[in-house]
């Protein structure tokens, strides 16, 4: 049996740090955790449990490598079954081990290791790999924090040498251990030799503190100084460590000499490794093998590409590369993979899989590859790539539909034609002209070279050959016949061109491949977007085989043949079209009829020709279309944000199947959900008809999760080849997508690196030439000396900037308050700062539905301050050029953490004041003790009331509270001439989400001239109808409501609403919050809201009311509160109803706060509104819902009421009574007691609401 132990908080031998834990534990199982919170899998409990007791644990059972949490359980049941067999007393906290905190992770590790020592009664040989056959005890992600953790961070920059002892986990930050793991996602970090909880950035020499662990990464990426060195200014050290991790071939290198420099700056004799770098990109390859893992991706092979072109051995080499989309640049990015030489046809494809198994890129991920050498390479790439993923599409073939099929139709049915052709070339090649027509007969073709089948490989080429021939027929009949009769060929020539059978085949066959020439024409032309070509080739290619289908077959034939694509289709002649109903062309028509007598004999062999040159045509065209008609007009109309609406759920879903998305029924149903709400989403009015359709698509994939089936759906199609797909335009934009922008051809690189980062805000860099500093440099602190390369040249940091101010001169009255206060009457301000931006709605047409942004919080002391504006004009030069040479160096740091402020600028501690932030208008606040950092001159540490925010803010960017005359009392002066002006009876129009208002309205004898609601619910629409006899207007969803609709409708008085609570209340577990789900129409209230203001001038009464549950998280009630700019209310119904209704609402209703009082018809004991016979068991019940068990008192309660001795639910006029509606207010439709139930649990308290509109009577005109 064991020997149970216990630990003892007041023990000093039970005290250890996490550290002490993590060594034991390391040493003794040979692992490598370096957190905590890395061991909660359990898997370390048993091995330690199989070590002390042998056989008391089946080793082969417990879960080393997972990092699921249904296998942690597993780990966590054998455990508590060995602690059983040992009689083991301890219980073992799964629930709070499986969240991954630290405390109940800590707590149990020490626990055990007590338990260890305790029981280790012989130290026998024990060898902890062999015991779990050699697998290791994978550490267990940390799990995501969320981010308000980390987003205010408390704590001081400086590093501190506590240890983790547990009386320090008690109210305070503990720094995070630096995790190697974090090196895969940050190239750039590395650990520090300072301490163990901070991480050293090798691009910016700089040790990074580690309090909230993976985002202080996150954090510092985003710094304005980490990307300028990660965008090209990298100091010499890291820049060397990147470029020499990059090693090319010879074959690479060779291949960037003579096709990647075009790019560079200057020409260079010879590729170094480090130029190579460049070229390919300072990441390759783990950035493009990190997109081809995550992401859809695309391989391009291009072969027979000359290394050397001056050479005379002409070796060539093959290409590849990768196209993916990078969804955080909304751009289709090429990037060079890899360059290999190979033999032949059979090699290049073992090539590409061995380039493809180097890189590690994942079959599963491919969606299409292209290769520009059909004929010698094509049949063995696609043969071994499918291999390897089936479903991967070869779309080589499409972009050569015009010149395969062309030239299969040519070679098989106008030899004759060919012939022609070649003697007319042969002999202008020999024979000079004076036509000067003639002459330009073969200008530009350069398919004719080729003799063995001149102009087979070129659809343009040829039509344009055909079209110049119909043109010069009889310049060439005229000259062919003037030639000398000696010569036989030119005698051939003309008895060829005066035959009626040739230039009708001539005719037909420029009718005939004008769909393909205009399809060619599309492929060599781009017009815009690369995105939005690629839309247009595949609808336009979508119809290319229907259209030549159904130039012979009849329309049944053709819908068959589209969908089987069966070629005995082609060849039964039952399902052609008649001869004379051929698709001849207008021009061949004619003239067949105007020589009629002349092609009798040879007409019937003519259409029996054109006939077979168009199932010919089909047939290639059919063999070359990677995808089926209906695949590629489904892509082109889902592509295109025009088509969104045309494209079906089934459609979209045997799209998805087509490309290997789609395997289960519940993976289509997820499909169609996410794409129906792709298609119920509206276009933003202001959205520009210009927009790319790259960008276009960025935007909407936002709005869904990583794992979304839809959004990888629309990868796949994003991520398809698009012309132009020469050799050379693809290169160019590889070597684009790498860092070639960056490259410069200096061999040292300049050690005038910036060693500090100004604030943007920094005065004082506009005066000042060099500002000296010592941050922390890898561990070391730099005194300040005088050397050049220790200072800051502001010349190449910062730019210069003008800030340019304006004088705002307040009102008289205004004037004489600030004096009172010492202000001055003339308020200096800087115009860069939007002064009629309004706090909280700044910029809401573009955070729409987005999270609204936070305060700006100023970075006091990681910069230097200038001398500020001095509002008093009695102050004296001098003592401001002292002040601002006094302020260019930083003031040492200070060991204290609460500062008082003693620069003689004002705004002491616990002063009331108004501040202004940029993005937010003038909003009162208090001035607190400084914290953390060295207090800066002229700097304030302010707590704004309502959302809780502090800033750190600039004097000049405050006001004396006496200001508040100009942001108060101004708007409380128009408001008592409101009421004065709209005194006499006038009728408001009125935009409401619920029925409730306009009975609350009449009860308090409102004249009411336009109620608009509105709803969704068919139930609630039905008790508004009937029981107000259709004096209510309902628009259904708010969604579909647009500026134009108020302004016809408008303008209104009153805006009430409340979005639903089921995403916001914290009852629900799975709720989405406030920008998800159903917490999103919120914003449509805000955006009513916005549209309804009155504007500046308009003098009329507007009030609004928006109301939400109490229960919801603190943020999302921050959230509300920054953008309806204003501190909710809290008013529970229970104090005028017999049921509990905790309720917020924000407004600017007057008397809002005022104490919620009881009149004479309210209701507040159960029993006043129960029926007769019936008992009431409480006086007071919980927040009835829509649900119906929220009648019972409690998950397990009783049941409110009694009826003859037993427990009742409430009946239906029962809670219309609670609520304060008249008896069977709800008693419509037909409707049952869960339907009236639902109604009810939506609504509001009546009495509460008649409580908040009582004071409007003084402003609206009643009965």
């Amino acid at each position: 049996m064991a020997m149970n132990v216990s630990l003892d908080p007041n023990n000093p031998d039970d005290k250890c740090s996490r550290y002490d834990v993590l060594s034991w534990i390391n040493e003794t199982l040979q692992t490598n955790f370096t957190q905590v919170e890395q061991c909660r899998s359990g898997a370390c409990f048993c091995q330690l449990m199989d070590l002390l007791f042998p056989g008391s644990i089946d080793m082969s059972k417990v879960k080393f490598e997972s990092q699921k949490r249904s296998d942690f359980k597993q780990n966590y049941s054998l455990l508590q079954t060995a602690f059983r067999k040992s009689g083991i007393k301890q219980p073992v906290p799964v629930k709070q081990l499986l969240t991954g905190k630290f405390r109940p992770n800590f707590t149990f590790l020490k626990w055990f290791r007590k338990f260890f020592f305790a029981n280790e009664r012989q130290r026998r040989e024990y060898k902890p790999v062999e015991a779990r056959n050699g697998q290791d005890i994978v550490q267990v992600d940390e799990p995501v924090k969320s981010p308000r953790s980390w987003k205010n961070p408390r704590e001081s920059g400086r590093v501190r040498d506590e240890s983790d002892k547990d009386m320090e986990l008690n109210g305070r930050r503990q720094p995070v251990t630096y995790d190697s793991k974090w090196e895969r996602t940050f190239k750039w970090i590395r650990a520090s030799h300072m301490e163990d909880n901070c991480a050293y950035c090798t691009l910016c020499d700089y040790n990074i503190i580690l309090h909230a662990g993976f985002f202080d990464l996150k954090r510092h990426q985003q710094t304005q100084k980490h990307m300028k060195r990660e965008m090209g200014g990298l100091n010499s050290s890291g820049r060397k460590k990147i470029e020499n991790s990059i090693s090319c071939s010879e074959t690479m290198l060779l291949f960037i000499q003579n096709h990647c420099l075009s790019s560079l700056p200057s020409r260079i004799n010879k590729v170094s490794q480090r130029t190579a770098s460049y070229i390919l990109g300072l990441n390759y390859p783990s950035d493009i093998v990190s997109a081809c893992k995550m992401n859809p991706y695309c391989i391009y092979i291009y072969g027979q590409v000359l290394l050397d072109a001056e050479s005379r051995e002409r070796t060539s080499c093959h290409v590849v590369l990768v196209g993916f989309f990078e969804e955080k640049r909304a751009r289709y990015c090429i990037r060079l993979l890899d360059v290999f030489q190979a033999e032949d046809g059979s090699s290049v494809s073992g090539c590409l899989l061995n380039v493809l198994q180097k890189f590690e890129l994942p079959a599963g991920n491919m969606v299409a590859f292209y290769v520009n050498d059909q004929e010698q390479t094509s049949g063995s790439v696609v043969s071994q790539i499918q291999e390897l993923n089936s479903q991967v599409i070869d779309l080589g073939g499409l972009y050569n539909v015009p010149d395969s099929a062309c030239s299969a139709g040519l070679q098989a049915h106008s030899s004759q034609v060919q012939e022609l052709i070649a003697s007319i070339y042969e002999h202008f090649s020999t024979c000079s002209t004076s036509n000067d027509n003639l002459k330009m007969l073969f200008a530009g073709i350069e398919g004719l070279k080729d003799t063995s089948a001149p102009l087979s490989h070129s659809c343009e080429e040829f039509c344009v050959l055909v079209q110049r021939m119909l043109e010069m027929w009889s310049d060439l009949v005229s000259y062919f016949t003037s030639c000398d009769e000696n010569n036989d060929k030119a005698k051939q020539i003309c008895s060829q061109l005066e035959n009626p059978k040739v230039r009708i085949t001539l005719m037909f066959l420029d009718h005939a491949l004008g769909p393909l020439r205009v399809f060619e024409q599309h492929l060599q032309q781009s017009k815009g977007s690369v995105r939005a070509d690629l839309v247009q080739i595949l609808r336009e290619a979508s119809g290319l085989l229907r259209s030549y289908a159904s130039s012979f077959l009849r329309p049944q034939a053709v819908i068959r043949y589209l969908k089987e694509r069966d070629p005995a289709i082609l060849e039964n002649s039952t399902f052609c079209l008649p001869a004379t109903e051929l698709s001849l062309g207008g021009v061949v028509e004619d003239f067949i009829s105007a020589r009629e007598e002349e092609l009798a004999d040879s007409i019937n062999v003519f259409h029996d020709e054109c006939l077979a040159f168009y199932k010919t045509l089909t047939t290639s065209i059919a063999d070359s279309l990677p995808l089926s008609d209906s695949v590629l007009r489904g892509i082109s109309q889902l592509l295109s944000p025009a088509g969104r609406l045309k494209v079906t759920g089934k459609s979209i879903v045997d799209l998805a199947v087509q490309f290997g998305i789609c395997s289960k029924p519940e993976d289509s149903a997820k499909l169609t959900d996410e794409f129906l709400e792709y298609q119920l989403v509206e276009d933003e009015e202001d959205t520009p008809s210009t927009l790319p359709l790259e960008r276009y698509w960025c935007n909407v994939l936002k709005t869904f999760p990583p794992e979304s089936i839809f959004k990888r759906l629309v990868l796949c199609f994003l991520i398809l080849p698009c012309p132009s797909l020469e050799a050379e335009k693809i290169f160019a934009q590889a070597v684009e997508n790498g860092d070639v922008a960056h490259w410069d051809d200096s061999s040292e690189e300049s050690d005038t690196d910036l060693t500090k980062e100004l604030d943007s805000n920094d005065d004082s860099s506009l005066d000042h030439t060099e500002v000296k500093i010592s941050p922390i440099r890898n561990g070391q602190m730099k005194k300040n000396r005088g050397s050049t390369s220790e200072m800051v040249q502001h010349s190449d940091t910062v730019k210069p900037c003008v800030v340019r101010l304006e004088k705002i001169t307040c009102q008289r009255g205004v004037n004489e308050m600030l004096k009172m206060d010492g202000a001055d009457d003339d308020i200096w301000t800087s115009s860069t700062i939007h002064e009629g931006s309004v706090r909280g709605i700044y910029g809401w047409e573009s955070s729409l539905r987005q999270k609204p942004q936070e305060r700006t919080v100023f970075q006091a002391g990681t910069g230097t301050w200038s001398k500020p504006v001095n509002p008093d004009k009695d102050s004296k030069p001098e003592n401001n050029a002292r002040s601002s040479a006094s302020n260019s160096t930083p003031s040492p740091r200070s060991g204290k953490r609460e500062q008082a402020y003693h620069d003689g600028k004002g705004y002491a501690i616990g002063e009331l004041v108004w501040g202004k932030v940029k993005g937010f208008s003038w909003w009162p606040g208090l001035v607190v003790v400084w914290k953390g950092r060295a207090l800066t001159v002229s700097m304030r540490r302010v707590e704004w009331f309502g959302d809780g925010m502090f800033s750190e803010i600039h004097t000049e960017g405050l006001l004396p509270f006496a200001a508040i005359v100009i942001f108060v009392c101004a708007i409380a002066v128009n408001y008592t001439r409101v009421i004065f002006v709209f005194f006499p009876p006038i009728l408001p129009y009125i935009l409401f989400f619920f029925f409730v208002g306009y009975l609350v309205l009449k009860d308090l004898g409102f004249k009411v001239e336009r109620y608009i609601a509105s709803e969704i619910c068919e139930d609630s629409i039905a008790v508004g109808m009937i029981k107000h006899e259709g004096q209510i207007e309902y628009v259904k969803d708010v969604r579909t409501i647009t500026r134009k609709h108020l302004a016809e409708w408008g303008p209104f008085d009153l805006l009430i609403g409340g979005s639903p609570c089921n995403d916001l209340s914290m009852v629900n577990p799975a709720r989405k919050g406030l920008f998800e789900g159903t917490g999103r129409l919120f914003f449509e209230y805000y955006r009513m809201l916005t549209m309804m203001r009155p504007r500046e001038g308009d003098d009329r009464p507007f009030f609004w009311l928006f109301e939400n549950v109490v229960a919801m998280s603190a943020h999302d009630k921050a959230d509300i509160c920054r953008f309806l700019e204003c501190n909710p209310v809290m008013i529970d119904a229970v104090k005028v109803s017999p049921a509990h209704r905790a309720r917020y609402f924000w407004g600017n209703l007057p008397g809002m706060n005022r104490p919620l009082v009881t009149s004479l018809t309210d209701k507040v004991e159960l029993q006043d509104c129960l029926e007769v016979g019936r008992t009431a068991m409480f006086n007071k019940v919980r927040t009835i819902t829509t649900k119906s068990n929220s009648i019972k008192q409690g998950k397990m309660g009783p049941l409110p009421v009694t009826m003859n001795g037993k427990e009742d639910y409430l009946w239906c006029t029962e809670m219309e009574r609670i609520f304060g509606f008249p008896k069977h207010y709800t008693d419509v439709n037909n409707m049952g007691r869960g339907q009236r139930q639902k109604v009810l649990g939506r609504s509001w308290s009546v009495p509460v609401i008649r409580h908040l509109f009582a004071p409007l009577k003084d402003y609206f005109a009643c009965e």
